[in-house]
């Protein structure tokens, strides 16, 4: 169990019992230097809706936020945009104009960082525009696919 326990820029964290001190200073737009115990470890970090992946010391981790932080907009948009929650290389593209989609179904796989990230649609529909393909880069929040909900 973990409870966090603000104290100015430091975190103070209690897990399992153990009460520890952590600060996140960032250094890019995906990466930072987590500090715990006063022991710094390079970390980074990417966002897919309410997920989040950390890649600390050659694991990854997901975790699902409960109260969302990330901008709304991405990754499904009222205008049927499923955006890119962050830069990177389109790998895999599992749909084309006109397939009828089911609501988080898996239609991309895009890669940032070195972590892969499924993106799925918001609702389903049918996919009206397919605006990457395999081994395009992109820019967080481009429109990688658009899906038209059903009535």
């Amino acid at each position: 169990m973990v409870l966090p326990r603000r104290r100015g820029a430091c975190q103070r964290l209690e897990i399992d019992g153990s009460p520890l001190e952590a600060s996140l200073r960032w250094t890019g737009d995906h990466e930072g230097v987590l500090t715990v115990n006063g022991r710094e470890h390079p970390v980074a970090a990417a966002q897919d809706g309410p997920m989040l992946f950390v890649h600390l010391e050659g694991r990854t981790w997901r975790i699902e936020c409960v109260r969302g932080f990330a901008d709304r907009s991405e990754g499904g948009g009222a205008d049927g945009g499923i955006r890119a929650p962050m830069p990177g290389v389109a790998v895999e593209i599992e749909v084309s104009v006109g397939d009828q989609v089911e609501a988080n179904q898996r239609l991309a796989l895009i890669e940032s960082m070195k972590m892969q990230t499924e993106i799925k649609a918001p609702v389903a529909g049918t996919v009206r525009a397919v605006r990457v393909a395999p081994g395009d880069s992109f820019e967080r929040g481009a429109v990688l696919i658009e899906v038209e909900g059903n009535p």
